[in-house]
């Protein structure tokens, strides 16, 4: 009887690899991209996602070299940090920062990175099963070509749209203004000064 017989997983075990490789490669460049808004609003939150996506890129490098349990733990620890972080913000607000106690808004990168830290967790999650990272993996089969490349062209697609949105629709500018409970950040609508609306013109 054959691995892939006895261990149904082992189907997918090159999938899962390749896919949690691709989500976590593409919640790095994510997290990359927000560095420089996040430092603007709050230093400590641009450090934190400085050091996420390093320990991302370095965690996306051993799973190239090692993949056992202790690596895929440590993978799958990264991916749940900020997404643990990301639902507290949302839900309860953080308890420290400039906008300590305020709920976050929700961003396109936001979403993304979650959603691909999720995939990274499910598809890696069978590999903390004893001796399921020692096995050899079934030849891929069509299904599973076709869901790495699935995932290649969701990853890369959906990237370019929330970081590119972001940057326009989120991160174009910030205005602060004092009100009785406190600063309020509004956000600026750059167009309205780059391109100011001119008089209509006069008729005869």
């Amino acid at each position: 009887m054959t691995d892939s017989v006895e261990h149904p997983l082992s189907r997918w075990f090159t999938a899962r690899v390749v896919v949690a490789f691709i989500c976590l490669v593409g919640a790095q460049v994510v997290h990359w991209s927000v560095i420089g808004p996040h430092n603007d609003e709050w230093p400590v939150s641009g450090t934190f996602f400085f050091v996420l996506a390093i320990v991302e890129a370095l965690a996306a490098v051993a799973m190239l070299f090692a993949l056992n349990r202790q690596v895929v733990a440590g993978v799958i620890a990264i991916s749940v940090i900020p997404i643990v972080i990301w639902v507290w913000d949302r839900a309860f607000g953080l308890p420290i920062g400039p906008t300590q106690g305020i709920r976050g808004t929700f961003g396109r990168s936001d979403v993304l990175s979650i959603l691909l830290e999720v995939v990274v967790v499910v598809s890696l999650w069978p590999f903390l099963r004893a001796g399921y990272a020692e096995q050899t993996p079934a030849k891929a089969d069509l299904s599973s070509k076709i869901v790495i490349v699935a995932t290649l062209l969701y990853v890369t697609a959906f990237s370019y749209w929330a970081v590119i949105g972001d940057t326009i629709e989120v991160h174009q500018g910030v205005m602060e203004t004092e009100t009785p409970s406190g600063v309020t950040r509004i956000p600026l609508d750059i167009s309205s000064i780059t391109q100011p609306t001119l008089p209509p013109a006069s008729t005869p």
